[in-house]
C-alpha cells in the first residue's frame, strides 16, 4: 500500500463529451501510446478494446455480471455520461528500492443505465497509465438495487495472438504451484487436479494472477488485480481456442454466489501492465498506485529482512513437508543447519514449514501444534 507523503504535481480537468465518429469512447495514455476505446453494442452490451500505438493488444472484450437475486449485467445498457480527467502526482513510498512515485494517469468514466423497467445504474473507470491500464465497476447508490449477490463477474480480455505464457493454475486453495511456460493455446490447468501438492481445487482450466505474456515481437503483458479489499480473489478461465481469459473469481462451496456487497461499492481494480519488455514490467508502479494509500501514520516499526526458509526445497524436489516419502525436510537437524547459515550470512530470521501434524494425505487434516517426531 502506498503512503502520500508529499504531493508534488496534481492537475485534474474535468470534461463532459460526446462519442467520436466512430460511436466509440476513447482515452490515451499521458503520452498517448497507449488507448482505451468504449462503446455498447446494439444491445447495449458494453465492451473496450486497447490498441497500443496502432496494434490491437486487446481486441472487443465484453464486461458484465451474473447475479444469485437477480437478472444479470449482460446487455440493455445505454450511455448516460461520461467524462475524462487526468491526473498526476509524486508520493514517496517508506522504503524499498525506490523513493519518489509518479503516478499519472488519464481516466475515463462512463456512467450506465439498463433501458428496461428496473433501470438499475453500473459505472466503468478506467486510468490509462504510460505502461498499462487498471479498470473497475462501480455500483453506484440506487432505488432499484440494494444488495449485490454476484455469482460471476464476467470481465473478457481477448487477445490477438498465441501468447507465450507463463502461468500456474488458478488453484482455489493453494497458491504455491511452479510456474509454467507454454503458449496460451497450451495451457492444462486441469492436470493438477489431484496432484499431491498440499490441499488442491482448480475447478476450471483457469490460471492464477499475476500472469504474464511475451509476443512474437516482444510486447510483454501482465494480467492482475489492485485494491483487492471485500471482494473475491480472481483467477482467469482460459479459452485455449479463441485465445481470451475471462474472469473467474474464487468462491466457495457454502454458497451460491461469489461475491455479496451492499451498495454503494466498486470492484477491485483489474490490470493489464503492457511494456516492451520484460524490465519495464518490474519497474512498472502501475499496481501500487491503484491501490489505496495505507491507512497507517506511523510504519517505522515495520522492519524489512531477509530470511531464509525450509519450504523452497520442497518445491524443488530435494525433500517433503510430509514424513511419509523419508525426505522430511522441516527436521530439528535441517532446521538448525539454516539458522547456522542464515547467521552466518547476516539473514535474520528462518522459515520452518512442514514440521507439524498433517501434511501427509492419510493423516486426517492439519495439527497446527503437534509436531513431527523428527523436529
Amino acid at each position: 500500500m502506498k503512503i502520500v507523503f508529499k504531493i508534488t504535481l496534481v492537475a485534474c480537468l474535468f470534461i463532459f463529451f460526446r462519442c467520436n465518429d466512430s460511436g466509440e469512447i476513447n482515452v490515451f495514455s499521458p503520452n498517448k501510446n497507449l488507448k482505451v476505446d468504449f462503446n455498447v453494442t446494439k444491445d447495449g452490451k458494453p465492451y473496450y478494446l486497447i490498441l497500443k500505438a496502432s496494434q490491437k493488444v486487446i481486441d472487443t472484450s465484453y464486461l458484465g455480471f451474473d447475479f444469485d437475486n437477480s437478472i444479470p449485467f449482460i446487455d440493455n445498457f445505454q450511455i448516460l455520461k461520461t467524462s475524462k480527467s487526468e491526473f498526476n502526482e509524486t508520493w514517496q513510498m517508506p522504503w524499498g528500492e525506490q523513493l519518489d512515485v509518479v503516478n499519472h494517469y488519464n481516466e475515463l468514466k462512463i456512467e450506465l443505465q439498463e433501458i428496461n423497467q428496473l433501470k438499475r445504474k453500473l459505472n466503468i473507470i478506467f486510468r490509462v497509465y504510460n505502461d498499462g491500464i487498471g479498470f473497475r465497476y462501480e455500483f453506484p447508490e440506487q432505488a432499484n438495487f440494494k444488495k449485490a449477490f454476484i455469482t460471476n463477474e464476467n470481465t473478457e480480455f481477448n487477445l490477438t495472438e498465441d501468447y507465450t505464457t507463463f502461468w500456474a493454475p488458478g488453484d482455489w486453495d493453494i497458491y504455491e504451484h511452479l510456474y509454467n511456460t507454454t503458449k496460451l493455446s497450451k495451457i492444462n490447468a486441469l492436470k493438477y487436479v489431484n496432484q499431491p501438492v498440499a490441499q488442491t481445487y482448480i475447478p476450471e482450466n483457469a490460471v492464477n494472477t499475476p500472469v504474464t505474456l511475451v509476443g512474437k515481437n516482444g510486447l510483454h503483458l501482465s494480467f492482475h488485480e489492485a485494491a483487492l479489499v471485500d471482494y473475491a480473489d480472481m483467477t482467469l478461465q482460459v479459452d485455449t481456442v479463441n485465445l481470451s481469459f475471462k474472469s473467474n473469481l474464487v468462491g466457495s462451496k457454502n454458497t451460491p454466489y461469489k461475491v455479496k456487497r451492499t451498495l454503494p461499492f466498486h470492484t477491485p481494480w483489474r490490470t493489464i501492465q503492457i511494456t516492451n519488455k520484460a524490465t519495464e514490467l518490474i519497474a512498472s508502479n502501475l499496481i501500487v498506485n491503484l491501490n489505496e494509500p495505507s491507512k497507517m501514520d506511523d510504519v517505522s516499526w515495520f522492519k524489512p529482512m531477509k530470511y531464509t526458509g525450509i519450504w523452497w526445497e520442497m518445491h524443488l524436489g530435494k525433500s517433503s513437508w510430509d514424513m511419509t516419502s523419508g525426505t522430511h525436510g522441516a527436521t530439528t537437524e535441517n532446521a538448525k543447519k539454516f539458522i547456522d547459515f542464515s547467521a552466518k550470512n547476516n539473514i535474520s530470521g528462518v522459515l520452518v514449514e512442514g514440521w507439524n501434524k498433517g501434511w501427509g494425505q492419510n493423516e486426517g487434516g492439519f495439527d497446527f501444534v503437534t509436531p513431527y517426531p523428527d523436529y
